[in-house]
């Protein structure tokens, strides 16, 4: 069931990423931007957490061997949720600036 959500999920945000970038219309845009943002930070928090629970049982002793490569995964997915974000405001500013 989570794959299937997963996969909904990645067809929506690939369908609004490319109406976003398309679409001239402001309102459109700015609702679209709002949806974009929820579902970057929702997926954030989901790893965020599955994290967090992964360092609270310390059963697997697999993972903490690679602890450090976890870490660098992780600031790499933050480091592309802040250049998505940014993208997508410098793109909706860019249009509000043309109003």
């Amino acid at each position: 069931m989570k794959n299937l959500r997963d996969t909904i999920q990645l067809i929506l945000v690939i369908i609004g990423f490319i109406t976003f970038k398309r679409t001239t219309n402001t309102a459109l845009q700015l609702t679209l931007y709002m949806v974009l943002n929820a579902i970057i930070i929702q997926e954030f928090m989901q790893i965020y957490n599955a994290e967090r629970d992964r360092d609270k049982s310390q059963t697997n002793v697999i993972i903490d061997q690679y602890r450090y490569w976890r870490l660098a995964g992780i600031v790499l997915v933050e480091l592309f949720v802040v250049a998505t974000v940014y993208y997508l405001s410098s793109i909706l500013i860019e249009r509000f600036q043309n109003l």
